[in-house]
């Protein structure tokens, strides 16, 4: 098998659709989950009048949110 068929593999069984698969036990699945749900909250939140140091932890929230999302390595192992 060649490196690119076996890559070929590996990303179909970390993106596969069928939930009665083990690919919730990858850690990739839980990094993309944790950073939509941290990302979907910081977004509630601040539609709020909050305090300015609850302004500051959103925004890095937001900065390590698109860092994670726009990283090249960002979900891997």
């Amino acid at each position: 098998m060649t490196r690119i068929e076996h890559f070929k593999k590996q990303l179909a069984r970390i993106f596969d659709n069928d939930l009665r698969t083990k690919q919730w036990e990858n850690y990739p699945d839980y990094v993309i989950i944790g950073f939509i749900i941290l990302s979907t909250l910081s977004v509630f939140i601040s539609t709020f009048n909050v305090g300015p140091l609850c302004e500051k932890v959103l925004s890095v929230i937001d900065i390590v949110t698109v860092i994670g999302f726009t990283s090249r390595d960002a979900c891997a192992p």
